[in-house]
């Protein structure tokens, strides 16, 4: 299995190969697409894939999704972890670490810098995902709604994690869609009813 980030629309800006979607070619070998991050304007991070930046620079320090040449992705802490290396494909910044060392980060619920958004967000009871690794390099992804950051990172622990970062948040944003092969058509299905958005979110420019 590989990871490809794919830029939406208009977010972060820019033109890119997948236009916002999951081309038809690539559908045949489809297991499972799901949302980034915040929008670019509320973040201190940025973005890189498919060999240049989209007016947003990396940030050190920044919670990073990074996709490697052979599909692996990690999530680091940008500058400490990871940096621009040749075998790089996409980066996708997003706050700051939730968990990190297998930790919940300590100050994550008496943020006063905005490391993890406008101050007080983290206390809100909302849809919330977040991806994180495992030491043996496997991802977890994490979604539900009415959490606080702190439990969402609470749970991606207790799942074995030991880097992750919040991914979007609210109600009509937080999509994770398996999608199965059947005679010849790709069928999709929400991770939980609950979520909003349709199943097949990803399969139309997005």
């Amino acid at each position: 299995v590989r990871t490809v980030y794919v830029p939406g629309l208009t977010e972060p800006g820019g033109s890119f190969a997948w236009h916002g979607g999951i081309p038809l070619p690539e559908r045949s070998h489809l297991v499972a697409a799901f949302n980034a991050g915040f929008k670019m304007k509320h973040i201190a991070g940025g973005v890189w894939t498919e060999g240049r930046g989209a007016g947003h620079p990396l940030v050190e320090g920044q919670a990073s999704a990074v996709v490697h040449a052979d599909g692996r992705t990690t999530i680091d802490d940008w500058g400490r972890d990871a940096s621009l290396t040749p075998d790089v494909v996409s980066v996708r910044q997003n706050l700051a670490l939730i968990v990190d060392h297998g930790r919940v980060a300590p100050d994550l619920m008496t943020d006063t810098s905005g490391k993890w958004g406008a101050v007080d967000t983290q206390h809100q009871y909302t849809w919330r995902s977040a991806m994180g690794i495992d030491a043996e390099g496997r991802l977890i992804y994490a979604a539900g709604r009415q959490l606080r950051v702190d439990q969402l990172a609470a749970a991606l622990v207790d799942a074995g994690a030991v880097r992750a970062m919040q991914l979007d948040i609210h109600n009509q944003v937080v999509t994770f869609n398996w999608f199965r092969h059947v005679g010849g058509r790709v069928v999709g299905a929400k991770l939980t009813p609950s979520m909003n958005r349709p199943a097949t979110r990803f399969l139309a420019p997005d």
